[in-house]
């Protein structure tokens, strides 16, 4: 039932002064700081293993957008080189409407 007018019992009537509902209080204040303690534990642990998954899912869809770049452009090997390309310009022979003296020096 309900506590007496005055009284300073809990909800479970356990309480017959307020020494002991003092100690009842403290305890479950410590039971609840501990059960606290244990869930931002529990929360830490989790975001801690989704930080690793977002990791390990970044590493993995960098590798998989490498393999897909470089399957697609396979046919265009100067994307990858700009230095081979340019080789490749400045090493071809102009267009025989250009002429002999239109040669790159």
């Amino acid at each position: 039932g309900a506590p007496e007018e005055g009284s300073s019992c809990g909800a479970d009537n356990a309480c017959v002064s307020s020494d002991a509902c003092v100690r009842a209080l403290e305890e479950a204040r410590v039971q609840a700081g501990a059960r606290l303690m244990t869930q931002v534990e529990l929360l830490a642990s989790r975001l801690a293993r989704v930080e690793l998954m977002v990791g390990r899912a970044e590493q993995v869809a960098n590798s998989m957008q490498a393999d897909y770049h470089q399957d697609r452009f396979r046919t265009f090997p100067h994307v990858n080189s700009p230095a081979w390309l340019i080789r490749r310009i400045t090493q071809a022979k102009p267009p025989a409407w250009m002429g002999a003296d239109a040669a790159v020096v």
